[in-house]
C-alpha cells in the first residue's frame, strides 16, 4: 500500500493510499497505522472495514491459523521439512511453473488499450517501474519490492 503513495504517487498521503486499497478490496495492510485515521476521515466506511476484517478472519479460520499445531498439517514442521524451502529442487519447480505461466497477449479486436499503430514495426511499448530495466528482478519476483531468498541465485 505504501507504494501507491510513496512510489506510484497515485494519492497524496499514506492514509489516502490505505483508503484506496481498502475500498478496492485489499484486506491485508500489514499494520501501516492508517486504517483508523482513514475511517475517521470518512475515506473508508465502517462497513467496508468490517467486510475486510471478516474476509481476513474467514481465511484465517479456513487455514487453521488459530488452531493447535497438532490439528493443522501445515504447522507440523516434522511433516513439512522446512529445510526444503527455497531448495534447488523447489527453485527449479518454481522456475518451470513461471515459464509455463507466461502469457503473450494478442490484441485481438482491440481489447487492449493500445492499437497496432502504437506498437507496430519500428515502435516500442514502454515498460516502467523501479525495476523495469532489471529482467532478473522483474521476472523472478513479480512485485519489485519483494526480495525472497532466490535473489541473486539465478
Amino acid at each position: 500500500v505504501e507504494n501507491i503513495w510513496a512510489h506510484h504517487k497515485t494519492v497524496g498521503s499514506l492514509m489516502e493510499a490505505t483508503a484506496l486499497a481498502l475500498n478496492a478490496g485489499v484486506n491485508t495492510l500489514c499494520g501501516n497505522g492508517q486504517v483508523a485515521d482513514a475511517v475517521q476521515a470518512g475515506l473508508v466506511e465502517e462497513g467496508t472495514l468490517t467486510a475486510r476484517v471478516e474476509q481476513t478472519l474467514f481465511s484465517h479460520f479456513q487455514l487453521g491459523v488459530y488452531d493447535s499445531p497438532a490439528e493443522v498439517d501445515w504447522k507440523n514442521t516434522e511433516a513439512y521439512n522446512l529445510t526444503q524451502v527455497a531448495s534447488a529442487s523447489h527453485k527449479a519447480l518454481a522456475r518451470e511453473a513461471a515459464a509455463k505461466a507466461v502469457v503473450v497477449l494478442e490484441n485481438r479486436e482491440g481489447a487492449l488499450p493500445i492499437q497496432p499503430a502504437d506498437y507496430g514495426a519500428g515502435k516500442t511499448i514502454l515498460v516502467t517501474g523501479p525495476n523495469s530495466g532489471n529482467e532478473s528482478r522483474s521476472f523472478c519476483y513479480g512485485d519489485s519490492t519483494v526480495a525472497p531468498s532466490c535473489h541473486g541465485s539465478g
